[in-house]
């Protein structure tokens, strides 16, 4: 995150958008509060995709694998 945020700075991009199939972590989720950085998950991002173009998918969010 940190180092992603650095390079967004770097190049003077407005903004940017981490997707994952997985999850983030607590301090993630701290870290980009008040950043222009847009955190996608594996939740949101099954909602995004059944929403937006009709694609049933299932992702095992299981921790423990």
């Amino acid at each position: 995150m940190r180092n992603l945020f650095g390079a967004m700075v770097h190049h003077n991009a407005n903004g940017v958008v981490i997707v994952t199939t997985s999850w983030f972590s607590p301090s993630a989720m701290t870290f980009v509060k008040g950043k222009p950085i847009t955190l996608i998950d594996g939740a949101k991002l099954v909602h995004l995709l059944q929403e937006h173009l009709g694609i049933n998918v299932i992702i095992n969010l299981n921790r423990d694998l």
